[in-house]
């Protein structure tokens, strides 16, 4: 494995519903502007970090 293959592994968010990692896709952004994600597993959606 080269380095950037593993930095794209480290940087990938995991599903704190069903602690998944690889069914992970990005999902729009919050109206904090941060990023959402979508599991494709457990089709939940969540925020990293989750700001109210």
């Amino acid at each position: 494995m080269t380095m950037t293959t593993l930095l794209k592994q480290r940087q990938r968010p995991t599903c704190p519903h069903c602690d998944t990692a690889t069914q992970i896709r990005k999902h729009g952004k919050a109206r904090s502007g941060l990023p959402c994600y979508m599991c494709l597993g457990c089709r939940g959606t969540f925020q990293v970090p989750y700001i109210y």
